[in-house]
């Protein structure tokens, strides 16, 4: 038997409840009182309609060591050093990538490591920008030839570090999501983006970079969390909440994302019988661009009332499947279960 994972959150959006760090409330959808808070009485959930395959800026989580730092988009300058043998090899700034005449446009999926049924940190938006390979070039920099690893150094105290054959995925420099400079929140006035990896190694407001011939341990990976951060197949339901009331009579649907990283997704399936039979999801939005979530969407008729609990399993282009748990099984690690939710009929 699948050990059982429930979060029970009242009325509140569950993505912006999460996003907020709003978890306080929790447990007042089962009538409870809070210190300082009245018992909460339930309304019946609303159907958002369909989940829009990108998402808004207001609306992409936001996730950073320390706060989001005092950086002017103006002034900010990224340096970039070998930093074996210290000399400065140029720089970066918004001036510099403002001039660039023609930018390109690159849909990308981002997920925190930490994401999981408890924290829904996954997005999807269009960014502007250029593969960081072609931004050394304009700006007459080479790669020095005995560098193993990039590391970046942000203006909020992270550090993380990359191989230097991720140049190749490529990487990429952006200054745009969906057509809108970015806020001071998502990285302005550039981030990077590191197909393949999870969020911790796609660093924001980096103010030094360093070719290094020599390997780099960063911030969150120095506290134990994955160093090789690559992204593992995992399911998020994002609609309706983790324990979810109904009335009895009519037909309930459950909305999600599944990822994977660059391993493509190649379809998504539930069980409401804990995994003695699955059924095929309806997949609601799968792009041709690399490296982008799958929505996923499916209807269940409850028989009558009673407790419902129903999970997701993912596969992969290349065969590889979410593990059959519903929290994952290994949190340093990034999130690799198939979410469970509970939907209670009264």
């Amino acid at each position: 038997m699948t050990r059982r994972f429930t979060i029970q959150v009242p009325l509140f959006d569950r993505r912006f409840l999460l996003k907020a760090g709003g978890l306080a409330v929790a447990g007042a959808a089962s009538g409870v009182a809070l210190p300082g808070c009245d018992t909460l009485s339930i309304p019946p959930p609303q159907d958002p309609g369909p989940l829009s395959g990108i998402s808004d800026q207001s609306d992409f989580y936001i996730q950073s060591c320390c706060g989001t730092p005092d950086v002017d988009p103006a002034t900010h300058t990224m340096e970039i050093i070998d930093s074996g043998t210290g000399d400065l090899l140029g720089s970066i700034d918004q001036a510099f990538v403002r001039a660039i005449e023609e930018p390109r446009l690159k849909e990308h999926t981002l997920q925190c490591i930490g994401s999981s049924p408890r924290f829904l940190f996954v997005d999807n938006a269009v960014w502007t920008g250029l593969p960081f390979v072609e931004l050394l070039e304009l700006a007459g920099i080479e790669v020095p030839e005995d560098a193993i690893e990039i590391v970046f150094f942000a203006a909020d105290g992270y550090d993380t570090s990359i191989p230097i054959s991720d140049l190749d995925a490529p990487i990429w420099l952006v200054w745009q999501m969906n057509g809108e400079e970015l806020t001071a929140a998502h990285g302005a006035p550039f981030r990077f983006l590191v197909p393949g990896r999870y969020g911790t190694k796609n660093p924001k407001w980096v103010e030094r970079l360093e070719f290094s011939p020599i390997a780099h341990i960063g911030y969150w990976e120095r506290r134990n969390w994955s160093n090789e951060a690559t992204y593992r197949p995992n399911a998020l339901t994002l609609n309706p909440t983790a324990y979810a009331v109904f009335g009895e009579g009519g037909a309930v649907r459950v909305q999600g994302s599944a990822f994977a990283g660059l391993d493509a997704i190649a379809g998504v399936e539930w069980t409401r019988d804990d995994g003695v039979t699955w059924q095929q999801a309806d997949i609601t939005y799968s792009s041709e661009n690399d490296h982008t979530w799958t929505l996923w969407s499916f209807e269940f008729t409850p028989e009558g009332v009673g407790d419902y609990y129903v999970r997701t399993r993912v596969t992969t282009e290349s065969g590889a499947m979410s593990e059959d748990s519903a929290d994952g099984t290994d949190r340093l690690g990034g999130f690799n279960g198939g979410m469970e939710i509970r939907v209670v009929v009264t």
